[in-house]
């Protein structure tokens, strides 16, 4: 995660699958081309559901699956310029540390794309790549009830762009009743 002192963590509790990828729908559109999203968490917890929101806000068209076998999906749409733009989906669960950096360095700071990064913790070159991280964990107890409850902790830096779009939705709890913001220096 690129570091600094003005860190800040936003939390949202979903209870559903359906309420994660609406969230991500909401908040892609705040997510600026260029970033690089590292989303941390267990096997099962949303990450690709998240990633499914967000190309849900780009492109109604696109299947998305998960990229396990196969390393990248990219999702292609066009703005509303018309200019040609893409959505790219990683997933380092079965990359060790010394995996080449190459593909995904050739991709940052490239204003077409935005890139989503599924186990990005597990290489720690990638993690330190972040514009934003966003770490999913289970609601505890783990029950029938509560079963796809989670919490989404999204960090980022205060003295961007996005910050800014996320903190002015906290004013529409209507939308969003479950989204807070915490101050923090580390995640």
């Amino acid at each position: 995660m690129k570091r600094g002192d003005n860190r800040f963590i936003f939390t949202y509790l979903s209870f559903s699958e359906r309420e994660t990828r609406d969230f991500a729908k909401k908040i892609s559109k705040y997510i600026p081309f260029g970033s690089i999203v590292v989303l941390v968490g267990d096997l099962g917890l949303g990450k690709t559901e998240f990633v499914r929101g967000v190309v849900e806000n780009f492109s109604n068209s696109a299947e998305v699956s998960s990229p396990s076998y196969v390393l990248e999906n990219v999702y292609f749409f066009k703005d509303s310029e018309g200019k040609e733009k893409s959505i790219h989906h990683w997933d380092l669960y079965r990359m060790s540390e010394d995996y080449d950096e190459g593909e995904i360095l050739d991709l940052l700071g490239d204003k077409t794309k935005i890139t989503f990064i599924e186990w990005g913790d597990k290489i720690s070159w990638v993690e330190k790549l972040a514009d934003i991280k966003i770490k999913l964990t289970r609601l505890e107890p783990e029950n029938k009830e509560n079963e796809g409850h989670r919490k989404l902790e999204i960090e980022v830096n205060k003295e961007t762009i996005f910050f800014n779009n996320l903190y002015s939705l906290l004013n529409d709890n209507q939308c969003f009743p479950n989204f807070f913001i915490e101050e923090s220096t580390s995640f």
